[in-house]
């Protein structure tokens, strides 16, 4: 499981914590950084779980002391910076706080595996004892007066919680200090006073109530075992909470935590961390609601930036951030098991709904199709790197397979990405493609593949009839190319994107703003290159292929009553089927092939294909069955 705050950076492991946007200015940084020492990663995942619960502690003292001066701060971010790596704890804070001196004051930390245990030597005794500690110490002389005064309050925070009274009940009065009060402790008009402490935590709740949101968001992804792509919306998701609201135990995040969070992000520009290089989400709000104030004070002023869509903030960060408190609720981690994100989304015209007609992907027209296949892409380009220029270089790697792939076989960008040599199999005497999650298995070895192989859905799983336009192209000769070199992949010079997707590299080659589809002039808000898996559909309706048949081949899922009779599995029928497709008109002959081979043969009940390498195709039907 990954360790919250933990990164490998040129290959040595670091600890990286950003400090809480309110107390950001008072330590003079954003962030705590130092280096773990260690290229082992249990060793990492230790010291960082270890330098987490000090910085944690850290935060707290600093947080709920207003009086703490910049100096004294630098000094426990020293103490913090020279912590053992294999044995810190929180005792630098009173280290630091001591080498100030006067006019600091010393308050357990929250953040600690369990709730704070009194102090022992009042632990079952009375009040009378706690004035007698603090005698001792006095005539010892061990501390000066003022700091015997921060103990004292210690002790007595302790005792209210051994009793089971909040520390905030308590206004330095007692029944045994009387009317006097405790000196030192009664407010001063016009000074700040420290934050109230959080107290202790309702009974009931589990271990997990004091770790804080990225920590359950990484029990969320283990436990579902999410893909990469969703693991890192968790994270980012947890990443924006905390920079918003700040590090604290899931236990004390409240419903209005999670709407100062969603009214941040309704102010947070788009690509605020891409395009305009913000450091923070909560930094990117705050300028933009600046922008905004200017904006309406002055028409002269830059308009501001345009915000996130509604639809963004509810998928990428408030539904992630539904599941992880659902989870924290489920495992005893928050009071009465409520759920703080459950009812929080961000409304836009006409509320939350299902997807919305204008963010359909529609078909690409007659004539875009013509364009798309008559491109320099597959008829020749200038360069492997200027494929949208006319050339005599004919691209034989993913970029031209890939939408082939997706017209003639309805193929997800994944799945032709992840396809393996073993998974081009031979089916009722045709040539098809196995997707599926498991690796081609030919050695009995598991696979070593630095991405997985995944699937969309169970329906995911399927057996596809490779079309006989790209056995004439070249693509069986490919995957024995690939085979005899000891490649696994088929696309091998695919590479996926930081999410671990193949789907984000093709589109940034193919969707993106003066990507190839934009540069031929068919790429618009509601046509992208998954808008030929929409083709295909188009094309296995056009054909006459039975809707059950259209699911299988489409990888969908099938919520009828009838589906749960019978099998999905691949039939003869069905292969003549795709051999057969109608392409309404789309030829694909004038496109040279990519690798030349033997002629091969194949034949499916009484239909006869010869695949002859570069020439052509030819279709003969037999005279027996």
């Amino acid at each position: 499981m990954r360790t919250p705050h933990v990164a490998l950076i040129r290959g040595l492991y670091h600890f990286r914590i950003r400090i809480p946007s309110c107390l950001c200015k008072r330590f003079g940084r954003v962030e705590l950084k130092r280096s773990l020492a260690t290229t082992d990663r249990a060793a990492a995942q230790r010291r960082g779980l270890r330098l987490s619960q000090a910085a944690l502690a850290l935060f707290d003292a600093v947080r709920r002391d207003a009086q703490l001066e910049s100096g004294a701060i630098a000094t426990m971010v020293r103490a913090f910076f020279a912590l053992p790596l294999d044995a810190p704890d929180t005792t630098f804070i009173a280290a630091g706080r001591n080498a100030v001196g006067d006019g600091a004051s010393a308050e357990p930390s929250d953040h600690i595996a369990s709730p704070p245990l009194p102090h022992p030597a009042i632990a079952g005794d009375t009040w009378r004892d706690v004035l007698d500690t603090l005698d001792d110490s006095l005539a010892g002389g061990a501390r000066p007066l003022t700091l015997l005064r921060d103990l004292l309050r210690v002790e007595i925070e302790a005792a209210l919680r051994a009793i089971g009274c909040a520390p905030t009940e308590f206004r330095g009065q007692s029944d045994v200090l009387g009317e006097r009060g405790l000196a030192g402790f009664a407010p001063e008009a016009g000074r700040p006073q420290p934050a109230p402490s959080c107290g202790v935590p309702p009974a009931g709740l589990g271990p997990k109530a004091w770790q804080d949101v990225a920590a359950l968001a990484e029990a969320v992804i283990t436990e579902k075992r999410l893909p990469a792509k969703m693991a890192e919306k968790y994270r980012s998701a947890a990443r924006a909470f905390i920079d918003v609201i700040g590090s604290k135990p899931v236990w004390l995040c409240t419903e209005d935590d999670v709407l100062n969070f969603k009214d941040t992000l309704l102010d947070a520009p788009a690509r605020f961390n891409t395009q305009h290089k913000f450091a923070s989400i909560r930094e990117a709000a705050a300028d933009n609601r600046q922008r905004r104030d200017a904006r309406a004070a002055d028409a002269r002023q830059p308009k501001p930036l345009p915000t996130l869509s509604t639809k963004t903030i509810n998928a990428n960060y408030l539904s992630p951030l539904r599941q992880i408190f659902a989870y924290a609720a489920a495992n005893r981690a928050t009071p009465s098991k409520i759920n703080a994100a459950a009812t929080v989304r961000a409304l836009g015209v006409g509320g939350e709904s299902k997807r919305h007609k204008v963010d359909k992907r529609l078909p690409f027209a007659h004539d875009d199709l013509r364009t798309l296949f008559n491109s320099p892409l597959f008829v020749g380009a200038l360069s492997p790197k200027r494929l949208h220029g006319a050339g005599t270089h004919l691209e034989a790697g993913w970029r031209f397979w890939l939408p082939l792939g997706m017209y003639l076989m309805g193929l997800r960008p994944n799945e032709m990405g992840q396809a393996e040599v073993g998974d081009v199999v031979v089916e009722l005497g045709w040539p098809c493609l196995r997707v599926t999650p498991d690796a081609a298995d030919e050695d009995g070895e598991k696979d070593r593949s630095d991405v997985k192989k995944r699937v969309k859905t169970v329906a995911g799983e399927r057996t596809l009839p490779i079309h006989p336009e790209l056995l004439r192209l070249g693509f069986l000769d490919l995957v024995e190319a690939q085979r005899s070199r000891g490649a696994s992949r088929i696309l091998g010079d695919w590479r996926p994107g930081c999410d671990g997707t193949y789907s984000m590299t093709s589109s940034k080659v193919f969707n993106r703003v003066g990507g190839y589809l934009d540069r031929i002039g068919i790429k618009s808000q509601r046509h992208a290159l998954y808008s030929l898996r929409h083709n295909y559909k188009n094309t296995l309706r056009r054909s006459g292929v039975f809707p059950d048949q259209q699911n299988l081949l489409m990888g969908h899922e099938d919520a009828s009553v009838a589906a749960i009779y019978g099998s999905r599995e691949l039939s003869a029928g069905l292969i003549q089927a795709v051999i057969d497709l109608d392409l309404d008109g789309i030829t694909l002959d004038h496109i040279p092939a990519r690798f030349s081979g033997p002629t091969r043969t194949f034949r499916v009940r009484a239909r006869t294909v010869t695949i002859g390498g570069t020439v052509s195709i030819t279709k003969a039907l037999s005279s027996s069955g």
